[in-house]
């Protein structure tokens, strides 16, 4: 059989009242069938598996015309095959897309379509659309461009109303309306949208107002069906959202709180009002995420599809790092980075948090647990932990790719389904770990890190940093500016890395570390500065360095102490030099007799090879 076309440039066709036979004969095949309806008809669409080798699970979508998706249906009727009911808002050509669940089947189907009347009640409202909507910009190349759909809302104000007991607005679903507490928890997710996109909801009482017209229904809906939303469009159920009131606790304390499950059901189905797609389909004309194969479990290139880095994930939370999840804690609170930056694409950005802020990390699984996304612009920023276990604190924000930190980098406590991500151009300056065993990463800004208790290691990267260690043993490496590294009590290990750095070992064993011979430079602006050189504890460790390049391997350097350079033999030497209130340890890494590194130890008389590590 000829492969049918997955578009509106289909030759396949059916009429109201026939059927059509056909088959998915590979992973990802969709069929689509053009169907002619008149304004106000309303038809019931079927699609089963059928035939020697039936499709063990279908999937049906329906789009308009311009191949905007209108709806879609996994399973009915207790079974898995797929049925809808739709009420053409215009005369027209429609598209009946017959699928496999996750596009992971293959088989024969009959797609059957017959007139009937709306099962779900008469619409409320006019068949016409209740949204104002234009094309979408164009998203960059990327993991955006699988969540964002080709259709926005016009306006930046959104009208919302709260649809009462028996409303029905799409022609399907009659709700039994939404309690007190509920609309608190709506209005939670629209604060969080409003505090990153250039949006603003307002409350209405006319559902003839509305943008969203927002349905709670508790008895016709499967269990594990949360919710759907239409996305803007030319048709009457554009801005209906329809939501599982079954499958919300729907008092305090459960899965509507932050972290909930409930809770990032609500932003997900809103996030669909506003235009953004699942990144493990192609509805409304986005893409599917590069490496995704599967709605679960399947997170594709870079790990991005899942909760901790977009909310219109399937998989919750940060699945694919801890796997352990909850209806109560550990989802999404909000948008998370990808969703920020296509909400901010499609709306522009909204000013958030721009006085001096401090981010604190759950510590433990518990309600209100939940991973939320930093929007902050502006003042000198914190991520704080003050519990005992360990933490990773990363201030490096999303960079939009499929690569590394393309949704974003997690700072989170050990163990505990919930913290932090970094939105795209997001600066948070500062971190401070508790008393566990911590690893604090910094960004491009000038970073204060500290690693307080335990064994922390710290890593500053670019910018002037200051990194102090605590009441243990600590590693800090500064990165590529202009250092200052504390080690404090402990035995600590000080890598200043590139840039002119000031180490300071505090009590303790300390480890001064050069890894490479640019870590110091010979000119006095540029070299590394030992300022509490402690003899018979501290160490200079050169190690790292060769110091014979005429050899094979890693050889030692000679330390000769306060004699010249012989430049002999290739050899690599380490002698020393008074200088001020110190000494200058300087470092021929070639045996050519010139020093092509510089180190200044200050309040020493002297130092013998056993101040180092050759």
């Amino acid at each position: 059989m000829p492969d049918i076309a997955a578009s509106i440039a289909t030759t396949a066709n059916i009429q109201v009242g026939g059927t059509f036979n056909g088959a998915l004969e590979t992973y990802g095949d969709r069929d689509w069938i053009r169907v002619n309806l008149t304004a106000g008809q309303t038809v019931q669409i079927n699609l089963d598996g059928s035939g020697s080798s039936p499709v063990s699970d279908t999937y049906l979508r329906l789009y308009s015309a311009n191949g905007t998706l209108i709806d879609e249906n996994d399973d009915s009727n207790f079974s898995l095959n797929s049925e809808l009911t739709f009420t053409a808002a215009t005369s027209g050509s429609y598209y009946v897309a017959a699928g496999g669940y996750n596009d992971y089947r293959t088989g024969d189907y009959t797609v059957s379509v017959q007139e009937t009347t709306s099962t779900g009640g008469t619409p409320t409202t006019p068949t016409t659309p209740s949204t104002d909507y234009t094309p979408a910009p164009n998203a960059p190349a990327g993991p955006l461009d699988s969540i964002m759909g080709d259709t926005i809302l016009n306006d930046h104000v959104v009208t919302v109303y709260f649809g009462r007991a028996g409303e029905n607005f799409d022609g399907q679903i009659t709700g039994e309306g939404f309690n007190a507490y509920e609309r608190s928890r709506f209005q939670y997710a629209f604060d969080q949208i409003e505090a990153v996109a250039d949006i603003e909801f307002r409350i209405v009482n006319n559902p003839d107002q509305a943008d969203f017209r927002l349905v709670l229904d508790t008895n016709e809906m499967g269990y594990n069906e949360l919710g759907y939303f239409y996305s803007p469009g030319p048709y009457f159920q554009a801005g209906v959202g329809v939501f599982n009131g079954a499958a919300f606790d729907r008092r305090a304390g459960g899965n509507l709180e932050v972290g909930g499950n409930g809770a990032t059901t609500i932003t997900h189905e809103l996030m669909h009002g506003l235009g953004l797609m699942h990144p493990h389909d192609d509805g409304a004309g986005s893409s599917v995420m590069t490496g995704v194969t599967s709605a679960f479990d399947d997170f594709g290139r870079g790990d991005l599809n899942q909760g901790i880095f977009t909310a219109m994930s399937y998989n919750p939370g940060y699945t694919s790092d801890r796997p352990t999840w909850t209806e109560d804690f550990g989802s999404s609170s909000g948008p998370m980075a990808l969703d920020i930056a296509a909400l901010q694409l499609m709306y522009g950005a909204a000013e958030n948090r721009s006085g001096n802020s401090f981010y604190v990390l759950d510590d433990s699984n518990a309600t209100g647990t939940g991973w939320q996304t930093i929007w902050d612009t502006g003042g000198i920023d914190t991520i704080v932990y003050g519990g005992g276990a360990g933490a990773d604190i990363n201030l490096r924000a999303a960079n939009l790719t499929y690569g590394t930190g393309g949704g974003g980098y997690v700072s989170s406590v050990n163990g505990v389904m919930g913290g932090y991500t970094i939105a795209a151009g997001v600066v948070i300056e500062n971190a401070r770990g508790g008393n566990g065993n911590d690893r604090i990463v910094g960004n491009g800004a000038g970073n204060t890190l500290d690693g307080r208790g335990g064994n922390d290691v710290l890593f500053g990267l670019e910018g002037n940093d200051i990194l102090r260690g605590g009441n243990l043993r600590d590693n800090l490496i500064g990165g590529t500016g202009a250092d200052i590294l504390v080690g404090q009590q402990g035995n600590d290990r000080l890598q200043g890395d590139l840039g002119a750095d000031r180490l300071v070992g505090g009590a303790g064993y300390d480890t001064f570390v050069f890894a490479r011979f640019d870590d110091s430079k010979v000119e006095a602006p540029q070299r590394d500065v030992i300022m509490d050189f402690q003899r018979g504890y501290d160490q200079i460790d050169l190690s790292a360095i060769d110091g014979h390049r005429g050899l094979r391997g890693d050889q030692a350097f000679n330390f000769i102490g306060s004699a010249g350079f012989d430049g002999r033999d290739g050899q690599g030497d380490v002698r020393i030099q008074g200088f001020g209130n110190g000494v200058v340890v300087s470092v021929d890494i070639n045996g050519d007799g010139r020093g092509d590194m510089l180190i200044e130890v200050q309040n020493v008389a002297s130092l013998q090879a056993s101040d180092f590590i050759l």
